[in-house]
């Protein structure tokens, strides 16, 4: 069994008691629980601590000043490589911390495995020249750099072919079980990352569907406000995403008829993906708009509609085809189930890493 030092970009300590309290789905630790649960000894690399640390003060600093270096976070480094040996695994589940890691184990300064997961293109920015160099250095150090879509995946391998391979990061199906119901009482739109709420609460008041959105108070503020009168929506609007967890969240998405994810155009992101992964969880059909990083297509699976970027008229139509059309809504509901039951789960997800550990 190894030792696995776990380096993330928000505090893993504070998500893991929040599952354990019942707050969130597992699937949020991205199968660092499920190492645990199979024998190795995790280490959670701190990044509260961290926060404070002159190192992290300097790598925010490095990274907003956007130039074509990038370091990772040097506390949490620094702290591995106090500890490290070779025989141990270095686990990322954010990719914008191991960087200097990665560069010292290229030139043979250290030896610990290191698996990094990425959730985005790798070059991204200005000067893309230099960024490509480092990249291919990063590559070098890096024993494996498993993607959350494939399409990710690919361009990874354009630089170092085999380094990458998409990997199924799916819900915590246990987590929503008890949450299962049969309602189907509005349309929900709920997150917080590049969604285009105003096309679809606009669509949504021209159909005269019962809504429900959960948002966060700028989306509102930008987009939304205009519509809190309407008598079809109901707005539920939050501080921070802290502040409404899935225990208070899931039982809302559970008596939808289905789950809307739109989205403005996204060229290098991967937005919508968690608000996917709860409408398989839950069975339920899917409205959104076309991500071509998300590698569920959700129409050939037979789950949901595809919808053209701020396109109310779009929207409309697919609210309605789904209002008139309880059956397919069901249908898609249950094939949705289905799929995540199979193949898009947190624990097909640790599998995963497992076999690259």
């Amino acid at each position: 069994m190894a030792k696995i030092y776990v380096l993330n970009n928000y505090s893993f300590e504070r998500v893991w008691q929040e599952i354990r309290a019942g707050k969130k789905p597992n699937h949020h630790l991205y199968g660092i629980n499920y190492l645990a649960d199979a024998g190795h000894e995790l280490i959670l690399v701190p990044y509260d601590e961290a926060k404070k640390s002159t190192w992290s003060r300097f790598s925010k600093f490095w990274k907003k000043s956007k130039l074509p270096i990038p370091l990772g976070d040097l506390f949490q480094q620094f702290y591995v490589l106090k500890r490290v040996k070779k025989e141990d695994v270095i686990y990322a589940p954010c990719q914008t911390q191991t960087q200097l890691l990665s560069y010292l184990k290229a030139i043979g300064l250290l030896r610990a495995k290191i698996i990094v997961l990425a959730h985005h293109p790798p070059i991204r920015g200005k000067f893309k020249s230099i960024r490509q160099f480092f990249f291919r250095w990063e590559l070098r150090g890096t024993d494996a750099y498993p993607a959350l879509s494939q399409r990710i995946a690919d361009r990874i391998n354009q630089f170092k072919k085999g380094k990458s391979k998409g990997v199924h990061w799916g819900p915590d199906m246990k987590f929503y079980a008890p949450y299962i119901s049969k309602k189907a009482e509005y349309f929900l739109a709920a997150g917080r990352t590049g969604r285009d709420f105003k096309n679809f609460a606009a669509a949504c008041v021209k159909v005269e569907a019962p809504t429900e959105i959960i948002c966060l108070q700028n989306d509102y503020n930008n987009h939304l406000k205009a519509y809190a009168s309407a008598s079809n929506i109901h707005i539920n609007v939050n501080a921070d995403e802290e502040s409404y967890l899935y225990d208070q969240l899931t039982p809302v998405m559970a008596a939808s008829k289905a789950i809307c994810i739109p989205l403005f155009a996204t060229k290098s992101n991967l937005a919508g993906l968690t608000s996917l992964t709860d409408a398989l969880a839950l069975g339920k059909a899917v409205l959104m708009t076309r991500n071509d990083f998300i590698d569920i297509d959700i129409e050939q699976e037979g789950i949901g509609i595809w919808l053209p970027a701020q396109d109310q008229a779009a929207w409309e139509a697919a609210i309605a085809q789904l209002q008139n059309d309880e059956q397919l809504c069901l249908e898609m509901g249950r094939k949705a189930k289905v799929l995540g039951a199979r193949f898009w789960n947190s624990e097909v997800f640790a599998k995963e890493i497992l076999e690259l550990i």
